[in-house]
């Protein structure tokens, strides 16, 4: 009998997910392997670890992290700091349309004379 690798993905991730409350559940996306497979993930315990999203030039990288972003957003508490060398969120401060975020800039080189 064949292995069937998306039902044993979704049995799988309903095991890991069960025990995350509905208001803390990071829903991040779903399998390739089998698309009616949710990926869930606990919004506290993913942010109280440090991570890294690593991948090569055009990989998906930003839009990954624009996405968990957006997702952590629905969060009571999602505890985020973003370092953002590249202005690339910076859409995302508070005072913007649709912004939501406490928006810092660190002061680089390229900012010396300006005010």
């Amino acid at each position: 009998m064949p292995l069937d690798s998306g039902a044993n993905l979704t049995s799988f991730m309903g095991v890991l997910s069960q025990d995350v409350p509905a208001d803390k559940a990071l829903r991040l996306g779903h399998f390739a392997i089998d698309p009616s497979a949710e990926a869930v993930a606990d919004g506290d315990r993913f942010f109280q670890r440090h991570a890294a999203i690593l991948g090569s030039t055009g990989s998906g990288k930003s839009y990954t992290v624009a996405a968990l972003l957006e997702r952590a957003n629905t969060l009571n508490y999602p505890n985020i700091v973003l370092l953002d060398m590249h202005g690339e969120y910076a859409s995302l401060a508070k005072d913007l349309p649709d912004g939501y975020a406490e928006y810092l800039k660190i002061a680089g080189p390229g900012d010396l004379g300006k005010r």
